[in-house]
C-alpha cells in the first residue's frame, strides 16, 4: 500500500517570549509537550503493522544574568502511551543535556526521534507521547520560549 498519513499534532508549552520563565522542579519531571496522534486509518489494513511516528521538538532554558554558577544537567524524556504522570509510560527517548560553564543566557535544545509502535499499541487508535523535562540537581536554569512537541504518524511501506 502506498504510504497513508495518518495525524499530526503540535503541543505548545510556552510561546517565544523570553518574559515567560518557569523553574524547573528537581522533585519530578515537569510535562512540557503531549500530544495525541491517531491511527484509526490504519486499522483493519495491511499498514497497522508498518505505523511509524516522528517525533520533534524545542526546549529553551534560560539562564539569569546574576548566576554564577555552572547549572546541573538536564534530561528530556519522551513517553508513548503514559497517562500524563512521568513513568506511567514506555520511555521511547531520553537526551541528557550538560551545558557546563557555557555562558548563556539562552540555550535552545531540538530534539528529534522516530518510534515504531507495536501493532497492539496501533490498534489502540490513538498513541499518546509526552515530553518532559528534569533537572538533575538544584539549578538556576529556568524553562524558557519556545517549548514545543510536535509529532507525525504515517503507514505504509510505499
Amino acid at each position: 500500500m502506498p504510504i497513508q498519513l495518518l495525524d499530526m499534532r503540535l503541543s505548545v508549552h510556552m510561546p517565544m517570549r523570553a518574559s515567560d520563565s518557569e523553574p524547573i522542579d528537581i522533585s519530578e519531571p515537569l510535562l512540557i509537550g503531549d500530544i495525541g496522534l491517531q491511527t484509526i486509518p490504519a486499522l483493519g489494513t495491511v499498514n497497522v503493522t508498518d505505523v511509524r511516528v516522528w517525533l520533534s521538538g524545542t526546549v529553551s532554558l534560560l539562564r539569569p544574568a546574576t548566576t554564577e554558577a555552572a547549572p546541573s544537567s538536564m534530561t528530556l524524556l519522551i513517553e508513548r502511551d503514559g497517562s500524563g504522570t512521568p513513568g506511567s509510560g514506555t520511555i521511547i527517548y531520553e537526551q541528557v543535556v550538560d551545558p557546563g560553564n557555557l555562558s548563556f543566557n539562552m540555550f535552545p535544545i531540538s530534539l528529534t526521534t522516530g518510534d515504531f509502535p507495536p501493532t497492539a499499541v496501533v490498534n489502540q487508535g490513538l498513541i499518546r507521547y509526552t515530553l518532559y523535562i528534569v533537572s538533575a540537581g538544584e539549578n538556576s536554569l529556568l524553562l524558557s520560549g519556545p517549548v514545543s512537541f510536535s509529532g507525525i504518524a504515517v503507514a505504509g511501506s510505499g
